[in-house]
Formats: C-alpha cells, structure tokens, sequence
C-alpha cells in the first residue's frame, strides 16, 4: 500500500482594514486566520498565511487613487489577494458600513479579477442588520 500525497500548501490571505494600535479588527482577523488553520491542518491542508495591515499601507493606497499607478509593494499586496486560494477580510464598521481604507484597497484592484472568484456566505447567527452579501458568480448581490 502507497502512502497518499502530500497535499500542496494553500495561500490564505488575511486583510484586515482595522485602524487603531491594538485593533479589535486585528485581533478578530488573526483569530479567524488561526481557526481556519487549525480546519485545513486538520484536514491534511498545509495553509500558507499572509496578513496584510491595509493601515500601514494607507500611504500607498491613496497614491494609487491619485496617481492611477500602484506602487510595487501595494501590487504584490493586490496580486496576493487576487491570487489566493482563501481569503478573510475583516473592516471596522463606520455608520453601516465598511471602512474607506477597507474600501480604497478593493477598488485599487481590478474588478474583472473577482467576477471568477467563488464567495461564501456569513457565518450561522449573523444578525440580519450586518451587512452580509452573498455573490453569486454571474456577479450579482443579494443580501442574506
């Protein structure tokens, strides 16, 4: 009998648009990131993780919207987001809504580069005021 394949490490991309030193966005998103580890460890799936501070990256950012031009570490950030296999994104909430950084960072990367993307849906016990949206892959949104 042979032993099976190793499974290929996966990419796991963490962004977290928090803006404090400490965030309470932070701190969510690395306890997600190591849940969703422990999940593919368990499962046999070595998980690559990368986390991105969209704060410290704030500079490039608002380059990027004047310019038209990225900045080379902001296409790196925008190619690993693009490229990954699973992706956490967590934002503060400002009046309903998400961050503007959270925002500036998704709008810097091409919108044609998502449409292929397969998205989930909130966890269990969402409250139906958060603003979860659940994408279909024809690109349309409905609120779940």
């Amino acid at each position: 009998m042979t032993d099976p394949l190793p499974s290929p490490a996966r990419s796991l991309v963490v962004v977290s648009a928090g803006l404090g030193v400490p965030s309470s966005t932070r701190l969510l998103a690395d306890r997600l990131a190591a849940a969703t580890e422990r999940h593919l460890s368990d499962a046999g799936i070595v998980p690559a993780v990368r986390v991105i501070e969209l704060r410290e990256h704030a500079q490039d950012l608002t380059n990027h919207l004047l310019t038209g031009f990225p900045t080379r570490k902001l296409q790196e950030m925008i190619d690993a987001v693009v490229g990954a296999d699973g992706l956490i994104v967590v934002s503060p909430i400002f009046n309903a809504s998400y961050s503007g950084l959270f925002k500036l960072f998704f709008m810097s990367s091409s919108g044609t580069a998502w449409r292929a993307r397969r998205r989930c849906s909130p966890p269990p016990g969402a409250r139906p005021a958060t603003p979860w949206r659940s994408t279909t892959r024809s690109g349309r949104s409905s609120r779940t």
